[in-house]
């Protein structure tokens, strides 16, 4: 049964619909994006949020806080490059830890 295990070998056919995708993988590198301001390092006034970074978590709504959360900053981050106040209710310090540490330097 070991052996069985060890050497089992599957063919892969084809892909499921797109309407089924939990999530895309692929994008910008994280080691590529200021994880502060989600801001380009090599173009700078570019920014990145969401799936448009290569990042994947496990199901349950993890790719979701890191799409709301890596958005709001870039786009915060984008406002005040343009030299407009950003007013409201922001990301908590927790949110932005935890894309700042446990996505982008483990992930780079």
């Amino acid at each position: 049964m070991a052996g069985f295990l060890h050497d089992w070998r599957l063919t892969v056919t084809g892909a499921r619909p797109l309407a089924e995708a939990i999530v895309t993988a692929g994008g910008v590198l994280t080691k590529e994006i200021n994880p502060v301001t989600m801001e380009s390092k090599r173009i700078q006034g570019l920014y990145f949020c969401g799936e448009s970074i290569d990042l994947q978590a496990r199901t349950g709504g993890y790719n979701l806080q890191m799409a709301f959360t890596t958005g709001w900053i870039a786009g915060e981050s984008a406002a005040t490059s343009c030299g407009l106040r950003v007013e409201g209710a922001s990301p908590s310090a927790g949110a932005v830890g935890y894309v700042d540490k446990k996505l982008f330097e483990t992930v780079s």
